[in-house]
């Protein structure tokens, strides 16, 4: 068979997971919209007076993923080819809880 000859589709395209990811990415998309007409306030709580809003757990979660992959990759280079996945996963534990730690006495 190749590229130019026809093929029929015969799966159901709207599958439950699929209508699940569509209504994610219509919210999404509203959101967006929302974002650009009434400002970011209006999506994200940030205001004057509490201006953190969702901001701060998005920042958390980050840095402290981009923290720990960031040791994980020194750990893998450093660590002898021997080592098993579990000291690895010890490592990059120990590594977020510290970059966690030092976030939240800086503030964020």
């Amino acid at each position: 068979m190749g590229h130019d000859e026809y093929q029929r589709h015969d799966a159901k395209i709207l599958t439950p997971s699929f209508i699940v990811l569509l209504a994610l990415t219509l919210i999404g998309f509203f959101l967006i919209g929302v974002r650009f007409v009434k400002g970011i306030g209006a999506v994200t709580n940030m205001s004057d007076g509490y201006p953190w809003g969702i901001w701060i757990t998005y920042d958390v979660a980050t840095g402290t993923a981009t923290d720990s992959s960031v040791a994980l990759l020194l750990a893998i280079r450093v660590y002898p080819i021997g080592a098993t996945a579990r000291d690895l996963y010890r490592i990059r534990l120990i590594a977020s809880a510290a970059s966690l730690r030092r976030r939240a006495k800086r503030g964020g």
